[in-house]
Order: structure tokens, then C-alpha cells, then sequence
């Protein structure tokens, strides 16, 4: 157990590694969680001396990576640019001991809307065939490689206490894309349908656990249709929510299920 801060790069960058480390020693905390690996977003820097707004890079990793451990996996790490003169995992690491603090690294795994884009073959497809490049698929073995070497990549070159993992699961609908637009009022069970990855890899694994995804994935298309065609009025004979839509497509449940033993099997 231990108690930690979040920070980022840009922090030890513009405050100072020193700094910083004292500070998180000040406040009692056992250690420091750096992100390693992040996505965009706009952060308001309020005690940053240099900037008070920041928009970082998307999907870049903020430690030095060693392209050999990713020998797996077409996805491939790329050094943030306010890393790429620094290792500010080395940095801190170095002054651990001196501060009585441990290292841990803040790791996105499936959310990565850059490598998406680059290998669109990668991401969750909806029950339609629409890609969500911001999702990587855990289905897809290459991600589940790029996950796993980013965690051995960390855990081996840097004097790391844990690696704390973000996102190693299914990506849904909604997860704060950039400017989200939805033309219709969404219900939750239809949000949770359309979360649902249909991807090449998914229907293959899920068909070598008996489970029928492509008449799966027909009724889904067919019952989503129907809601979003009489949308905003939702159309009484239908399921409204995911009980009653497991009940009427029992294979709905056992793919969830699958989806489940996907993502535990990720972190095993």
C-alpha cells in the first residue's frame, strides 16, 4: 500500500524534479505516480510557474522506450517532445532515496486515439463496423502485446515500485472524446450496445467460445435501428435495459461475459 501524487512530465519540467519531489515528501506521501503513457486533454496548471494551460500530445509516452520490447507488436511508443531531451523517469528515479519516495508509473494502456488512427484494424468496431479510433481493442493481440511490453518496458529499466494501469479493458462510447456530438438522446442501454466491440478478433474469439457474434451482432443492429429511427420517443416494445435486453438475446449475456474474460486474461 502506499500513498502517492499524480504528475506529469511538464510538471518536473517547468517546477523542477527537486521541487517537486520535496513537495510530495512534504505532504507525507510514500511516492510519485509519472505518467508514462498518456492521451490529450486540456489541464489548467495552477501552481505551473511557467504556464497556466497546457495541451499535451496525443497517445505519446513520457519515459524513454526500448523499441526491442515492443518486437511483438506493430504498435509502437513515441517519445512525448517534452521527453524527448530529458528521461524525467531517470531524473526522478535518481533522487528517489533522498526524498524516501517510490516510483510508480501512471500507465494508460487501451486508450491511445494516435495509434488508433495509425492501425484502424486495432480499434473497437461498433455493432455497425464503425471504428472508435480512441479504443484499442484487449481482443486484438497486438494491443494486448503493446500492453504488456509497455508494463515489462517500464518494470525493467527504471527502479519502479509498481506500475499502475488505466484503461487495460474495453473502451466504451463515451470517454470525454474531443468535442463528442450526438445527434439524438442516447439511452443508457443503448450507450452500453453501442460499446459493444465487434471487431474481427472479437467475433473470432468469441466464436471459439461458441458464441454466434454475428447473429449477435445482427439483432443488436436491428434492435438499435429501431430506437435511434424513433428517437427521442423510445419505442415501447422494445428492451429498455440490459436485463431486459439479456433476456430477450441471452447470447448478449454470454458475450459480455466473454468480454470479461478477455480483459482479466489481459492482466493476467
Amino acid at each position: 500500500m502506499y500513498s502517492a501524487l499524480w504528475m506529469f512530465a511538464w510538471d518536473l519540467q517547468d517546477e523542477g524534479v527537486e521541487k517537486v519531489l520535496g513537495f510530495a515528501a512534504d505532504c507525507g506521501l510514500s511516492a510519485v505516480q509519472i505518467a508514462s503513457s498518456y492521451h490529450a486533454g486540456n489541464f489548467i496548471l495552477g501552481h505551473n510557474p511557467k504556464r497556466v494551460a497546457y495541451f499535451p500530445e496525443d497517445g505519446v509516452a513520457y519515459f524513454h522506450p526500448h523499441l526491442e520490447v515492443y518486437a511483438d507488436t506493430k504498435l509502437k511508443p513515441k517519445i512525448a517532445e517534452v521527453s524527448r531531451g530529458t528521461d524525467w523517469f531517470a531524473e526522478a528515479g535518481r533522487r528517489l532515496d533522498r526524498f524516501g519516495l517510490k516510483l510508480v508509473a501512471w500507465t494508460v494502456c487501451c486508450h491511445n486515439t494516435r495509434l488508433g488512427l495509425l492501425h484502424p484494424d486495432c480499434v473497437t468496431r461498433n455493432a455497425f463496423g464503425d471504428p472508435y479510433y480512441h479504443a484499442l481493442c484487449p481482443s486484438n493481440d497486438d494491443v494486448r502485446a503493446y500492453v504488456v511490453a509497455l508494463v515489462k518496458d517500464l518494470a525493467t529499466h527504471y527502479p519502479m515500485y509498481a506500475v499502475q494501469l488505466e484503461s487495460p479493458e474495453f473502451m466504451g462510447l463515451v470517454h470525454g472524446h474531443h468535442h463528442e456530438r450526438q445527434g439524438v438522446a442516447l439511452d443508457p442501454l443503448s450507450v452500453s450496445l453501442l460499446s459493444l466491440c465487434f471487431c474481427e478478433p472479437c467475433m473470432r474469439k468469441a466464436g471459439e467460445r461458441g458464441i454466434d457474434a454475428r447473429k449477435l451482432r445482427a439483432t443488436l443492429r436491428e434492435h438499435l435501428r429501431a430506437v435511434l429511427d424513433r428517437a427521442p420517443f423510445y419505442p415501447l416494445d422494445r428492451p429498455s435495459d440490459m436485463p431486459g435486453m439479456v433476456a430477450a438475446c441471452p447470447e448478449l449475456g454470454r458475450f459480455v461475459e466473454f468480454r470479461e474474460q478477455v480483459a482479466l486474461s489481459l492482466l493476467k
